[in-house]
């Protein structure tokens, strides 16, 4: 329990004592291993730190009304966080005292700017090691030197859109309180006061990091391209080390530097430094750039992104097209801006957060408005006779050709016009909040008859005897009633009530995946891969009570899974990594599935990389064969982005030396002796 006032109202002893009553006991733990010499100790002390500045920033002090609890423990937090801040401190220390700092920053805990001022200029003391490079590379890596370099930048990023948002949230208040401009003139000086000096330096240094991180994040088959010196902040020998930081950290940098270039016009301080790995410097570049950066990692297969990360690259977007120039930049073809409103489309009905679908209309409105400026412009000025202001973007005028509208007149075509993919966008926001025509009770009581006809039509569906649907199919084919069947089950499980109903809507899903699990039992033939497809889909959207709550449930489900990995048809175990990966995404449901089928999904590629003859079977791969290969190395990449820092490391070792023996080596032997799917695998 986080709230103190709650928690004194309980009687003390026996079960009843919360974390909240030893709230001091908490801080000088973490004071204590923060500061000590241990550094695997101090790590620990200031992860504890800002797990308690996470939990406790907004708990209310009850014997101060208006005031926070953590506002007494201000002189301990900052004295715990400097000598994290000297010359002769591990790169790895630093780095996470940064990531202390902008949560305490921007907790709100500390209101008087003296008190926030000691914080900040810990940070400011920071920005020394970017500027004259002050890190001391011969005790520690270069890849603890890039550490430290983004976790400075990303802290800074942090603190810069909260000091925004707050400027942003004084200003308001100031407007609403015109008759108080007394109190509103004593206390002119503001967070974004202490960060404007250094927004020049710190712009440049953003740049360069998001270039960075795209050419990091570029296909292997794109590595020529790296410049062969390294980037910005990391040495070409440890660029495959600072892939990780770089990934962790570009979200924040990203919204940080959109929020500035955005009060801009997209121009940079005049004083910035053109960097010699990226040259080109133009405004164009850099908008593609962010754009492209953003979009990637909305669309993203390989990886799946949080919400959290999500959130920054739309409030990035959203951000840019505040700009003048960047909404006609955007307009310059109706094709980009009709790809992004794709992509929030598909944002909209695969992420169930109310922020983030909140947060892809305020980005489709900007869309909008950019257009209606983009019209505006073409009807007003004579741009086919070249009659164009010099002085309207501040890029040498306005581009000569823009967006100018008219759409409809044929018809408005799928995927070729912005009005469509508007639409489309719309009315898929407006779907997902009609409300349900049952109540909560309501629901229930027909859940448990909707649900008995949804397995009967899988259970028919997948029957391979004379009584099936359709005769002679083959196995793991769904037909358009078991798909219908999928797809009516994914929108029932994935959305679960809100209220005191949820206990027994658990168990009736429960039930329900039970039920499924036990059609493998039935005497008749029957094609499990479409058994097991159907389950990974309920398990897949459905609240993890649902998947792990029933012990008998998982151990069914990771033996299905099991023998649709040795099944003799390539497709199968294809499409059955292919739907665990969707299940290995989840974190919340992942952990039984990830150590009991972990070997499992690595005998599949066990002939390919650890036989006798693994060259010989490299060599002569059939097409099937080369896809179920290729999956299951997506199978454990998935695994890879959700394990933890030491086991993503082992598997990571794993998946290299599997790769690795996939490789055909010998150069004597002729290319001709090996078959296209075998070259496949080689490239």
């Amino acid at each position: 329990m986080f709230c103190s006032y709650t928690a004194r109202l309980f009687p003390h002893g026996g079960r009843a004592d919360y974390l909240v009553l030893h709230l001091s006991d908490l801080v000088r733990m973490s004071f204590m291993g923060a500061t000590s010499d241990n550094t695997e100790l101090r790590l620990a002390g200031l992860k504890s730190l800002q797990e308690v500045i996470t939990r406790f920033s907004t708990v209310p002090e009850p014997e101060f009304p208006g005031h926070v609890i953590l506002e007494q423990f201000q002189a301990q937090v900052g004295a715990a966080l400097r000598p994290a801040f000297t010359e002769d401190t591990p790169s790895d220390v630093t780095a996470a005292a940064c990531q202390v700092c902008s949560t305490w920053i921007g907790s709100g805990v500390a209101r008087d700017l003296n008190d926030l001022r000691r914080v900040h200029q810990l940070l400011v003391s920071s920005l020394r090691k970017l500027k004259h490079g002050s890190i001391n590379t011969q005790l520690y890596s270069e890849s603890a030197a890039t550490l430290e370099k983004l976790s400075i930048l990303k802290a800074w990023a942090e603190v810069y859109v909260t000091a925004v948002a707050q400027e942003a949230k004084f200003n308001g208040n100031r407007n609403n309180n015109d008759e108080d401009d007394n109190i509103f003139a004593s206390s002119t000086e503001t967070l974004l006061s202490l960060v404007r000096p250094e927004l020049d330096s710190l712009v440049s240094y953003w740049l360069a990091a998001l270039r960075d991180s795209a050419l990091l994040s570029l296909p292997a088959q794109f590595s020529k391209q790296l410049p062969p010196s390294g980037g910005a902040f990391y040495k070409a020998e440890s660029a495959e080390a600072c892939r990780e930081y770089y990934r962790a950290s570009w979200p924040p940098i990203l919204l940080a530097l959109a929020v500035w270039l955005s009060k801009s016009n997209f121009e940079l301080p005049l004083n910035v430094e053109v960097s010699e790995t990226w040259p080109d410097n133009e405004p164009e570049s850099r908008f593609h750039l962010m754009i492209g950066i953003a979009v990637e990692a909305l669309c993203s297969r390989t990886t799946y992104a949080d919400d959290n990360t999500i959130q920054s690259c739309v409030r990035a977007i959203h951000a840019l097209l505040q700009c003048e120039w960047c909404q006609l930049q955007l307009m310059l073809d109706v094709k980009l801006p009709i790809e992004l409103c794709n992509v929030l489309h598909r944002l909209i009905l695969t992420r169930d957060s109310l922020t983030s679908q909140h947060l892809c209309v305020n980005c489709a409105l900007a869309i909008l408005n950019a257009a209606r400026s983009s019209i505006h412009i073409s009807n007003t000025i004579d741009m086919k006779n070249g009659n164009i202001p010099n002085a309207t973007t501040g890029y040498g005028g306005l581009p000569k050709t823009l967006y100018a509208g008219g759409e409809g007149d044929n018809g408005i075509a799928k995927g070729t016009t912005l009005t469509f993919a508007l639409m489309e966008l719309c009315l898929c926001v407006m779907v997902r909040q009609v409300p349900l025509l049952c109540s909560s009770e309501g629901r229930l009581i027909i859940l448990p008859g909707i649900l008995y006809l949804i397995i009967g039509f899988i259970r028919e569906s997948s029957r391979l005897d004379e009584n099936s649907v359709l005769p002679d199919l083959p196995v793991g084919h769904l037909t358009t009633v078991a798909t219908a069947s999928l797809q009516a089950l994914r929108n029932l499980a994935s959305s679960p009530p809100t209220d005191s109903t949820l206990s027994k809507w658990i168990t009736i899903m429960q039930c329900a995946l039970f039920s499924l699990l036990q059609l493998c039992d039935g005497e008749y033939r029957k094609d499990e891969c479409v058994l097991m497809l159907s389950c990974v889909v309920l398990a897949s959207v459905a609240p993890s009570q649902v998947v792990l709550g029933h012990r008998e449930s998982v151990y069914r489900f990771v033996r299905l899974i099991r023998s649709q990995l040795q099944s003799e048809h390539a497709h199968v175990v294809s499409k059955t990594l292919q739907a665990l990966s969707s299940l290995l995404a989840r974190r919340d449901v992942n952990a039984p599935f990830i150590s009991s089928l972990g070997q499992d999904v690595f005998s599949v590629i066990r002939p390919f990389v650890t036989s006798n003859n693994h060259m010989e079977n490299v060599k002569n791969i059939t097409e099937e064969k080369l896809q179920v290969l290729q999956d299951a190395l997506k199978t454990l990449e998935v695994t890879v982005t959700v394990a933890d820092g030491k086991r993503s490391l082992g598997i990571s070792s794993i998946i290299e030396k599997a790769i690795g023996k996939c490789v055909i080596v010998p150069i004597e032997s002729p290319s001709a002796s090996a078959t296209c799917e075998g070259k496949s695998s080689h490239c």
